[in-house]
């Protein structure tokens, strides 16, 4: 995010396929004002999965059918793994809610970014804005599952977190996230 847009401002996302790479299909998106003053951009990557083997399927032929654009400033450039957190400074624990489940009955991803930002310092949550935010979504959890949100700063002066969601019981990794935050109000 480059700005907000302020209360009552009309926004246009503008989205398009830009291609695939391995098993991925690619998107990119780009939210702007009614003058086309961008205010951000966003791109993610999609795997098509069996649902009775819990695999990804490969893309061919479909992949070949998806046009590609692409931009100079596109987001969705890069596929790679996050690191995982060396050292947590700060862990919390959730209950997975039923209002956390999407129709699948897994959790919807939105609550996996709002767990990773709860474990966030207040004073980075209270005086800055969101600038930038890059997640893998690893595994998948479900309703009455515990999960604990571990968070670390990138670096001691660093305004960057870098954040991971496992499961309580099996300690295994289910999201990565990094976040780097402006300061300001907007």
């Amino acid at each position: 995010m480059d700005d907000y847009p302020k209360i009552d401002t009309p926004v246009r996302i503008h989205t398009w396929p830009a291609g695939t790479e391995r098993l991925y299909a690619l998107r990119e998106f780009r939210i702007h004002d009614e003058d086309g003053r961008t205010y951000g951009r966003a791109g993610n990557s999609w795997l098509i999965l069996d649902v009775e083997r819990r695999r990804p399927v490969r893309l061919e032929p479909f992949g070949r059918s998806i046009h590609q654009t692409s931009h100079p400033d596109d987001v969705s450039a890069s596929l790679e793994k996050l690191p995982p957190l060396e050292v947590p400074d700060i862990t919390r624990e959730f209950r997975v809610r039923y209002r956390d489940l999407d129709v699948n009955q897994h959790v919807n991803n939105v609550s996996y970014v709002e767990w990773a930002l709860e474990s966030l310092p207040a004073s980075t949550l209270m005086r800055g804005f969101l600038r930038d935010l890059e997640v893998n979504f690893l595994g998948e959890t479900h309703f009455g599952d515990i999960v604990v949100s571990q968070t670390e700063p990138l670096d001691e002066s660093s305004t960057a977190f870098v954040h991971q969601i496992i499961r309580s019981d099996s300690r295994e990794c289910l999201f990565r996230a990094m976040s780097e935050w402006a300061e300001g109000d907007s």
